[in-house]
């Protein structure tokens, strides 16, 4: 732009140089004219006073041609000079625009340089960017799998607890629960022939898994129905020593 505006000042300065060169060159000529005109009106009045009747018409027609002349003479400097003005204005124009041209194409490839790379590193950025997104996000969606699925476990365990709740509130329900339990344990843990289930004491008692140790332990009678009262109150503290 500024390029642009600094060859429209020279163009109005160039156009404001030729037209003041064309009116000095054209006042000094038509000067000139006036001189030699006047000049050659002294010339004739001498002549036309020594032999007035004999040459007046032949320096009319002398006096017309020169005119003539010398005006054809002025309009050809004029226009030759005009002609030599405008061709080195334009010749000028021509030089700056040509530059203004190579100097717009220069910063147009620089642009397109810098833009280009700017694209490219944009685009690298974008791409790095979106790659450890998409790992986090993986990440996430991974996490996320694992919390549903220990979600689903414990709330299959808070049914279950809830379940095993509901059956061991019943003291019939838990002393059944614990004879499962407790045959379970025994059947993994020890031979068929060293316990037995329900066996009758000699006190006509009957114990809920009786063990045939060997000495120095000998037989231990075990009941599968602790009282869960009993046991709250031994976790908490609330019985004596002599309790306990």
């Amino acid at each position: 732009m500024a390029l642009f505006l600094m060859l429209v000042v020279f163009f109005l300065i160039s156009s404001m140089v030729f037209f003041y060169i064309h009116q000095q060159q054209k006042k000094y000529l038509t000067q000139r004219f006036q001189e030699l005109q006047q000049h050659m009106l002294n010339q004739t009045e001498i002549m036309l006073s020594q032999t007035h009747q004999k040459n007046q018409l032949h320096l009319s027609e002398q006096m017309s041609q020169n005119q003539l002349s010398i005006q054809k003479l002025i309009a050809e400097n004029v226009g030759q000079q005009m002609q030599d003005t405008r061709a080195q204005i334009q010749h000028s124009f021509k030089q700056h625009a040509d530059a203004l041209t190579s100097h717009l194409q220069t910063l147009k490839n620089e642009v397109h340089t810098h833009l280009s790379h700017l694209t490219q590193h944009v685009h690298q950025q974008l791409d790095a960017g979106f790659e450890k997104t998409s790992a986090t996000f993986n990440n996430v969606l991974t996490r996320l799998t694992i919390i549903d699925e220990a979600q689903k476990k414990i709330t299959e365990l808070s049914n279950n607890v809830v379940s095993l709740q509901d059956i061991l509130i019943d003291k019939r329900a838990r002393g059944a629960f614990g004879e499962v339990q407790l045959s379970a344990l025994i059947a993994n843990m020890i031979p068929s022939n060293h316990y037995r289930l329900q066996h009758t004491l000699s006190n006509q008692k009957r114990a809920d898994c009786m063990l045939f140790l060997p000495k120095p332990t000998g037989n231990v009678a075990i009941d599968a129905k602790f009282p869960l009262e009993t046991y709250q109150k031994l976790t908490n503290n609330m019985l004596d020593n002599t309790q306990k």
